[in-house]
């Protein structure tokens, strides 16, 4: 017909036959219709250099009669060449068996092969993950040599040949499927280094939708805290995303192999891999959230100093990764330093120290702790105290910039030092900010026992001071601040119905050996802004209702001395006299009983309860 135009479509691909594809799964390992047998033998190329010209051939010696050793083999696993060499052009290529070493005719495909025991560990049967190795397989069969770089990569090696029979990748977690993967790309099985990498998207995917139904979770139950019960403000704890379940998480695993990514230069996978790479940062940066909630969570703390480099380099390099001033930041990279240093190269260093914004770090930061780093560096090159990369020059026009006036910046600006440090540390643009205008509060607690130690043993006249616990902080009686360790105290002087809050600043715990004793040094008598903050002590009555609490609250216009303290008077119950019943110890159950009395206020469940509230520093140009 004239003018009619007909598309035709075409048919969808058949599925194939379920039974047939069964049936070729289920023969993975099996005797029946073997007709060769796989040889994982240890290949001795160095890493690096170009692979023998034999080693995937599965030849002996070479043809000019060298004696070389052959390598020696580390497992073996019965086969079927009718499936594999339509999976694998490279297994394909070792299956032109010469007929004389054959004997003459290639085996039958339906032979039967005598029964070989196999011993399999029961342990390891028991756990997922790749499949045991077998320890024997049949001899007298035509050989594939497939090349492992030691014994331990045999399951991997394995699980990519059975990707042949089932089309199906087995893996625990990221790591394995990255193993899998690279022994998958050395014997060129279609189609399972895709799947490999897909499992590894499946992973991250599992762990996103996990980690957002934990989120709403502990939204849920935020408003019912323990802070919204004693009538506090703002919100508890830290802003990441919890550091116990983050060691398992596979974004970090991902970057725990780094060995196991594929060549960037080369490797036609990288486009598909940079794709699991920013999907895993991203993963990453949410889990720890910001610096502040790293330094002040015990868990999260630890977990930091204990990524690799290129984890850490994520986080440094994100403008999602927040904090309340970048001494935060550069703090939490001397931490990881502090147990990385030797594991690190000077090139790794400077990669990581030229992410740090330096001329966002606080006056105090810029005029004290970054010249003690400098002197480090200049006094011991080469050292942990050194890992800094500035030299006292540099460090100096930083100080002199962060103290100047305006007129003076612009002057100071011109000749910054722009040549001689990366661009990060000059740039004019904060983090983000990762406190909420009402700030994040953090839970002190101070015991019934460990506030009568402290003051039932004064004598007249004495003066004692007692720190208060920070929940879930690294050093228990800490808090980070701008970079700076603080830590809330109690006072009481014996005989008197006053006693005293008190904030205390402490010179930070920031590098070592020579680097800790220029910053002890530089900082010492020396004053310092406090941080927009505030402490607040419950005070509760005697029917259990909340009544006035203690507070004092701070600005950057407080200025305190390094290991001095401020703060303020806090009114205590007169002490009754009770009777003391005879004897040393009577007399100490008299005292305790006067400290209790006196402290009676604020006590409730055995303990005296409060919060430290850090709030959003006051800059006109900081991130949102």
């Amino acid at each position: 017909m004239a003018g009619l135009e007909v598309h035709l479509k075409s048919p969808a691909a058949p599925p194939g036959s379920k039974h047939f594809i069964k049936r070729i799964s289920e023969l993975f390992e099996k005797q029946q219709d073997a007709d060769c047998r796989i040889v994982f033998k240890l290949d001795r190329t160095p890493i690096g250099a170009a692979p023998d010209s034999a080693a995937g051939s599965g030849s002996g010696p070479d043809n000019n009669g060298s004696n070389e050793e052959e390598p020696r083999e580390v497992g073996s696993l019965l086969a079927h060449s009718w499936v594999l060499r339509y999976a694998s052009d490279e297994l394909a290529a070792q299956m032109n068996w010469d007929e004389k070493k054959a004997g003459g005719k290639r085996p039958a495909k339906r032979q039967r092969i005598a029964e070989v025991e196999v011993e399999v560990d029961e342990a390891q049967a028991s756990t997922s993950g790749p499949p045991p190795q077998p320890l024997a397989a049949a001899p007298g069969l035509p050989e594939v040599v497939v090349r492992v770089r030691g014994a331990d990569d045999v399951p991997y090696a394995i699980a990519a040949i059975k990707f042949g029979y089932t089309g199906l990748v087995e893996v625990g977690g990221v790591r394995e499927a990255l193993l899998v993967r690279r022994q998958a790309d050395a014997v060129g099985m279609a189609g399972c280094v895709e799947a490999c990498l897909e499992a590894v998207k499946d992973k991250l995917q599992q762990a996103a939708a996990a980690s957002k139904a934990t989120a709403a979770s502990s939204a849920a139950g935020a408003a019912a805290g323990p802070l919204a019960a004693a009538g506090g403000s703002g919100g508890t704890g830290n802003g990441g995303g919890g550091g116990a379940s983050l060691s398992g998480l596979p974004a970090l695993e991902l970057y725990r192999c780094i060995e196991l990514w594929p060549n960037q230069e080369n490797d036609p996978d990288w486009a598909v891999f940079t794709a699991l790479l920013a999907e895993a940062k991203k993963q990453l940066v949410e889990h720890f959230g910001d610096a502040l909630a790293v330094l002040n969570s015990k868990e999260l703390y630890d977990l930091m100093r204990t990524i690799p480099a290129a984890a850490m380099e994520a986080l440094l390099e994100s403008d999602d990764f927040g904090t309340d001033s970048e001494s935060s930041v550069l703090l939490m990279l001397d931490r990881w330093m502090d147990v990385n240093y030797e594991s690190t190269n000077t090139e790794a260093r400077r990669r990581l120290c030229g992410h740090i914004r330096l001329l966002q770090c606080s006056d105090t930061y810029l005029s004290f702790i970054v010249p003690a780093l400098a002197l480090a560096h200049h006094d011991q090159p080469g050292t942990k105290s050194s890992w800094l990369p500035i030299t006292p020059v540099d460090a100096n026009w930083f100080t002199l910039y962060a103290t100047s006036s305006e007129p003076m910046k612009e002057a100071l600006w011109k000749s910054r030092p722009k040549r001689r440090v990366p661009a990060a540390w000059l740039s004019q643009q904060p983090r983000r900010q990762c406190l909420a205008p009402a700030g994040r509060a953090y839970n002190l607690s101070l015991s019934r026992e460990d506030l009568v130690s402290e003051f039932g043993r004064l004598q007249p006249e004495q003066t004692g001071y007692v720190s208060m616990a920070v929940e879930g902080a690294p050093s228990p009686s800490l808090l980070v601040m701008s970079g700076l360790m603080w830590g809330v105290h109690l006072s009481a002087k014996h005989g008197q119905t006053t006693g005293g809050l008190w904030l205390g600043l402490q010179v930070p715990a920031i590098a070592s050996g020579a680097a800790a004793a220029h910053v002890a040094k530089l900082t010492s008598s020396k004053p310092a802004q406090v941080p927009d903050s505030s402490v607040r002590v419950f005070g509760w009555a005697g029917d259990g209702q909340q009544v006035a609490n203690a507070v004092v609250s701070f600005d950057d216009s407080d200025i305190i001395l390094f290991d001095q303290l401020l703060g303020l008077t806090i009114g205590l119950a007169v002490a009754p006299e009770p009777a003391a019943p005879p004897g040393q110890q009577g007399e100490q159950a008299r005292q305790a009983a006067a400290v209790e009395a006196q402290w009676a206020r604020y006590l409730r469940d055995g303990k005296i309860s409060g919060t430290i509230t850090v709030l959003p520093l006051s800059l006109p140009n900081a991130a949102a």
